[in-house]
């Protein structure tokens, strides 16, 4: 609750609509309860095979739940904005590794550490 809260005093309301796309359960509670009632709330991916939620909490405040799995149709959509330059994806990416750095990178992705870990497989030419 103290979460959803920071969310809502950064935001300066509460969030209309929230996208979740971790898995995490305490990111699905926490979407949950930083909502206005009537929202929509978008559980996308796959996260582990059943999560805790406030049910009463969401039904009460009559939060519209969504599951979509694998972001289907979205590629050609996502590919058209990034050819167009409407959205810059650069600040999500955290960590740039090389092809021989591979062990490094997954190890980067597989900490935490890392939001978007990219390995370069293009061969450099000197």
């Amino acid at each position: 609750a103290e979460v959803a809260q920071q969310v809502r005093d950064t935001l300066g309301a509460m969030p209309d609509c929230a996208v979740e796309a971790s898995g995490a359960q305490f990111s699905v509670q926490m979407a949950i309860r930083a909502l206005k009632p009537g929202s929509a709330f978008a559980v996308v991916g796959h996260g582990p095979n059943e999560i805790q939620i406030p049910i009463v909490e969401a039904i009460a405040h009559e939060i519209d739940i969504r599951g979509s799995f694998r972001y289907m149709n979205t590629w050609p959509t996502a590919v058209e904005m990034l050819a167009a330059g409407t959205i810059n994806i650069k600040p999500m990416i955290t960590n740039n590794f090389t092809l021989e750095q591979t062990m490094e990178a997954f190890e980067m992705a597989k900490s935490g550490k890392g939001v978007k870990v990219i390995i370069d497989c293009e061969k450099k030419t000197i």
